[in-house]
């Protein structure tokens, strides 16, 4: 372990030829102040900050708008107990002989088949459920876009993107900017260990992919001092989800004309942003980094790695396209696809 820990901070590892790390280190008398691995401790306070306000809009705030707004609390009718049919689903709740268990509890096979339906659903979050997430998520992109944007909107990099490297690695980090970075890498921490307790939706090893590469991302990138990009991706990614769950939420309401007009800004939104503006200006500018150090394509291949995920998430959202086309309207959640929900994010997610 201490030979892999030796090789893993090795210096061409991470920095650019010529640098060392005592360069890119803090000590009175520096002009310039560097990020530090110290800063990742204020990830544990904004961590549960973020859980608190929500637990504390939902029950204060979002469920009794649902409840307004007459969202439904429960999903189906309800349920006849009956133990023979329980235990075969709880041993197997996608694959079962109907004409067999019919047998068993005097049943048709089609009452058994309608059971077997009505105890799937039960286990599926109610369109309560779904609507406080989704309000949330809306909510919360919005603070976080707007506060990237006030943070970002003084800095050169912003409004000209070569200078993400202009003096690379000793450009100094602000304070606004450290505390910009570490709300972001906590929620990506929050949506990742609760995305287990999340809507489960169809795409979910997506999910714990896309959340695995913006940590990664984050983690690397700060650590290098090379946070500059990865504030560039994380106020691209965050814009797009507010258009996203504002969505779902108006569907879940059943405001679906305005579902159908937030559904266009999303889709316009989402290939501007991740399919156009991210790999030809953000991944591209990417390449100025000093390719010396191994870090450099670990962090490339994350990058890539979203983009991936972008492109598999468009399909999808194009299939949801061309389904409201023909039926006038967009179908189910914003994002599903057949019998069952898409996720589709972020942010970073």
């Amino acid at each position: 372990m201490s030979r892999i820990s030796e090789w893993f901070w090795t210096e061409s590892v991470w920095l650019p030829a010529n640098v060392s790390w005592s360069d890119v280190t803090n000590a009175p008398g520096k002009s310039v102040v560097y990020s530090e691995l110290n800063d990742f401790l204020y990830v544990l306070p904004f961590g549960a900050m973020i859980f608190f306000v929500r637990y504390l809009l939902e029950r204060y705030c979002f469920i009794p708008l649902g409840r307004l707004l007459n969202i439904p609390e429960k999903n189906v009718r309800k349920l006849l107990h009956n133990d023979i049919l329980e235990t075969a689903f709880l041993a197997s709740p996608k694959k079962a002989n109907f004409s067999k268990l019919s047998k068993k509890v005097d049943m048709t096979e089609r009452q058994v088949e309608r059971w077997w339906r009505l105890r799937s659903n039960s286990n599926k979050p109610s369109q309560l459920v779904k609507f406080c997430e989704s309000i949330w998520k809306f909510v919360f992109y919005i603070f976080v876009t707007l506060y990237g944007l006030y943070v970002l909107w003084d800095k050169e990099w912003f409004w000209n993107f070569d200078n993400c490297f202009n003096g690379y690695p000793h450009q100094g980090v602000t304070d606004d900017i450290r505390r910009y970075y570490m709300f972001q890498t906590a929620n990506c921490w929050y949506l990742l260990i609760f995305q287990f307790r999340a809507v489960k939706r169809k795409d979910s090893w997506q999910m714990y992919v896309h959340h695995f590469a913006a940590i990664s991302l984050l983690s690397i990138s700060w650590t290098n001092s090379m946070y500059r990009i990865g504030t560039l991706v994380l106020v691209l990614h965050d814009c797009g989800d507010i258009a996203l769950e504002a969505g779902k939420a108006l569907k879940y309401a059943k405001y679906q004309n305005a579902c159908n007009c937030t559904f266009v800004v999303f889709i316009t939104v989402w290939i501007g942003t991740r399919i156009i503006f991210y790999p030809n200006y953000v991944i591209a500018i990417s390449s100025e980094y000093a390719k010396t150090a191994t870090m450099y394509y670990v962090l490339k291949a994350m990058l890539w790695m979203l983009f991936g995920l972008h492109l598999i998430w468009t399909w999808y959202i194009l299939q949801i396209a061309y389904k409201a086309v023909r039926a006038g309207e967009v179908e189910g959640d914003v994002r599903s696809s057949d019998s069952e929900e898409i996720e589709i994010s972020n942010h970073s997610d």
